[in-house]
């Protein structure tokens, strides 16, 4: 179904199911684990949702519209220069896998523990902390406080998202530290004590994943997709294609 959206931001995440969005004609897929994603439209325009028939979605997000940013607080207008941008005329569209701390927020939106007038007041502020988060995000602002007593398991929570979203852009352990705000030993022992296996392990098999399936859907070079994948070498990736799946990349496109 399709309708016209006013002119406005929406900031989404998609915490269950896979869904397409389609705005102004163009396809928009979904990305999971509950990345945040956003849209900027600057214009009214056609917007729409396409989901696969008896599957359960469960989605988080929030509607920003202009009135938002026309209120005269001081400071306000300064603050919010980045994420303003996105309502210039056309159709912006991103998303946000380092944005760890707006994916917590939008599952929070997601299972308010209140009712009545108190979840409206914790929706309320919620809303508020995601519009924040998001400003400092685009605008590369680091939060005030320290790694000093985070969540191992969010730690390790933020570490799959990261890795789930593109596994190939995982550079090094000690770069993922560094971007999640703590240090290599740490994450290291946070993933394992989370999900039972080891960080690059778990790198390596989403690289594999990632790399079958353009194996099969897609017409790239096997070299091309070891590339893409974040394999310098053809014949290691060959090597690790084998060990994972029983056959060679050439042999599971036959």
């Amino acid at each position: 179904m399709t309708t016209l959206s006013p002119r406005c931001l929406r900031v989404s995440a998609l915490l269950e199911g896979t869904s397409e969005t389609v705005i102004d004609g163009r396809r928009y897929v979904h990305p999971q684990t509950g990345i945040p994603q956003l849209a900027g439209l600057g214009q009214e325009t056609p917007i729409g949702f396409s989901e696969q028939d008896g599957q359960r979605i469960r989605m988080a997000g929030l509607t920003i519209t202009p009135a938002f940013f026309d209120m005269n607080q001081e400071g306000l207008s300064e603050g919010f220069t980045s994420i303003r941008a996105f309502l210039d005329p056309g159709v912006w569209h991103c998303t946000l896998p380092k944005a760890c701390a707006l994916r917590e927020m939008l599952q929070s939106l997601n299972r308010v523990p209140y009712r009545g007038g108190l979840g409206d007041l914790y929706r309320e502020s919620l809303a508020l902390g995601i519009v924040v988060e998001l400003a400092a995000h685009l605008s590369g602002v680091q939060p005030v406080f320290g790694p000093l007593g985070r969540d191992p398991q969010r730690i390790a929570r933020d570490a799959r998202a990261l890795i789930d979203a593109d596994p190939a852009a995982i550079a090094s352990v000690a770069k993922l530290a560094h971007d999640l705000g703590t240090n290599e030993t740490t994450l290291r022992r946070c993933f394992k004590e989370a999900f039972g296996i080891r960080l690059f392990d778990h790198v390596r098999a989403k690289r594999l994943d990632k790399a079958r399936e353009m194996v099969r859907m897609s017409t790239l070079q096997i070299g091309e997709i070891a590339f893409h994948c974040g394999y310098a070498d053809p014949a290691n990736f060959t090597h690790a294609y084998r060990r994972r799946f029983g056959r060679s990349p050439r042999e599971d496109r036959r």
